[in-house]
């Protein structure tokens, strides 16, 4: 008598459908309704996609606390720029978005050139 083989059983490693790399089954999330009963892509590729899809929620979310925070004068909206001290409308800058409340006040010049140096880095 022959032991049965299962799919799994055949294949020791899978190609990612995101990133091509030959990887073993460990790096891929189970899924039964599948014939190979892996998902098609790794891990890491599925992590960095939640992570792209979430960012958006995150930043609107940041924003609209802000925003109600101005309004309700919880926080107070400086008339002057916080890098040239300029005397204009400003808008807040969030350094990070898990930090809702911790803003940087800059004028629409400032705002723009410190967004210009973040996507030449980038």
């Amino acid at each position: 008598m022959t032991p049965l083989v299962t799919p799994k059983a055949k294949q020791a490693t899978k190609r990612c459908s995101k990133c091509n790399e030959q990887k073993p089954l460990a790096a891929f999330n189970t899924r039964p309704d599948r014939k190979s009963g892996y998902r098609s892509e790794c891990k890491r590729c599925q992590y960095q996609a939640q992570r792209t899809r979430m960012i958006p929620a995150v930043v609107s979310q940041a924003r609209s606390i802000l925003h109600y925070a101005v309004k309700i004068a919880n926080v107070v909206k400086p008339e002057q720029c916080e890098s040239c001290n300029i005397t204009a409308e400003v808008h807040g800058h969030h350094h990070d978005y898990l930090l809702p409340l911790d803003v940087a006040w800059l004028c629409v010049p400032c705002y723009s050139r410190l967004h210009r140096k973040k996507r030449k880095s980038a």
